[in-house]
């Protein structure tokens, strides 16, 4: 197979995956969000969030056992394309989903929840306690904010574009770390076939 044939395979199984891991974290991430309504939901989202990188490394080595065999080799930076061109895939899907939500669904909600929760009486002191920290404060009031429940307050208007942004940005921050880890992981040299 030449090296442009197992670009095109590699990304074609790349962008399968990459689909694969996008609705697994989109279902996190509506976990996540889902908690500040119903507290349930709260473990199930951090679970299913801190596992996508597994998610990924099983996807990777799923591409790598269906396109070698066990004794050819598996390269380093077949991997790591694999796993890069993943993470980017699943972004997209992710980041429309983000912008969906908060463009036609979320009108102001998650905000809300999120200053509701933090002016509950059992939160409230912990608040209290952070807005203490002049250095915390500082980083509030950079944004514009004098105070915590305000910050969140503030996000009532921020365009859905901008939430799609940060999922994209983040992703092109953490994708290139996280894709050595699991190239490293699944790499293979060639082995040999024993004799019978």
């Amino acid at each position: 197979m030449t090296s442009q044939e197992k670009m095109r395979q590699t990304n074609a199984f790349a962008m399968q995956n990459g689909m694969l891991l996008g609705l697994w974290s989109i279902l996190a991430i509506a976990c996540s969000v889902g908690s500040l309504w119903y507290p349930v939901l709260s473990l199930p989202g951090q679970v299913a969030v801190m596992l996508s990188p597994v998610l990924a490394w099983m996807l990777t080595k799923r591409f790598r056992e269906r396109v070698t065999s066990p004794f050819e080799p598996f390269t380093f930076g077949r991997g790591y394309l694999h796993t890069l061109l993943m993470g980017l895939y699943a972004c997209v899907w992710i980041a429309i989903a983000v912008y969906i939500y908060f463009g036609f669904f979320d009108d102001g909600a998650l905000a809300t929840a999120y200053v509701n929760y933090l002016s509950s009486p059992e939160v409230a002191p912990q608040v209290k306690e952070l807005e203490s920290d002049p250095a915390f404060m500082q980083a509030i009031t950079a944004t514009g904010a004098s105070s915590l429940t305000e910050f969140f307050d503030n996000l009532h208007g921020v365009p859905p574009a901008s939430y799609s942004g940060m999922i994209i940005s983040t992703t092109l921050f953490t994708a290139p770390i996280i894709s050595l880890f699991i190239a490293l992981l699944t790499m293979r040299g060639a082995r040999r076939k024993m004799q019978g």
